[in-house]
């Protein structure tokens, strides 16, 4: 059923528009690509349990206040994330589970068919939103990928 509903979702994406106002496309990634990448290093060694995870970062956006942030489709982890920009590598572990928590859209349960399903959630999104997203970040935005090396292990010895 999920693997339906994903090609459903892919299919989708490539034959809709990008129709969202609440955003507006910016400058490019750039400039914040080395902190991007720390971050999500950082972020798939906390937060994932997969051996190799693969991110598609969007093109930079900013908001009516004009902060930069850009959007995370975590293709391995069926959710979107949000980045503020400029963003970087998290000395304390913890900090990552602020974004894995606060500021991601799990694909799987947080996204209703249409804007009227939301109803007043702070949290739900629509279809048609995470379309234009990974719409966005597949077509124009980067690929990171994030693999885990095995901890080096030192050979015992009698």
């Amino acid at each position: 059923m999920k693997a339906h509903a994903f090609t459903v979702l892919l299919i989708a994406i490539t034959l809709s528009g990008c129709s969202s106002t609440n955003h507006v496309q910016s400058s490019s990634l750039r400039p914040y690509l080395p902190g991007i990448r720390e971050f999500l290093k950082g972020f798939a060694h906390s937060e994932s349990t997969n051996e190799i995870d693969f991110f598609f970062v969007s093109p930079v956006y900013y908001n009516q206040d004009k902060s930069k942030f850009a959007y995370t489709y975590w293709m391995t982890g069926n959710s979107l994330i949000i980045l503020d920009l400029p963003v970087g590598k998290m000395e304390d572990p913890r900090g990552y589970l602020w974004y894995s928590t606060k500021a991601r859209v799990d694909l799987t349960t947080d996204v209703v068919p249409t804007p009227n399903d939301i109803d007043g959630s702070t949290y739900l999104v629509d279809v048609t939103w995470v379309e234009n997203i990974i719409r966005d970040s597949l077509e124009s935005g980067v690929k990171v990928v994030v693999q885990k090396k095995e901890p080096d292990i030192a050979p015992k010895t009698n």
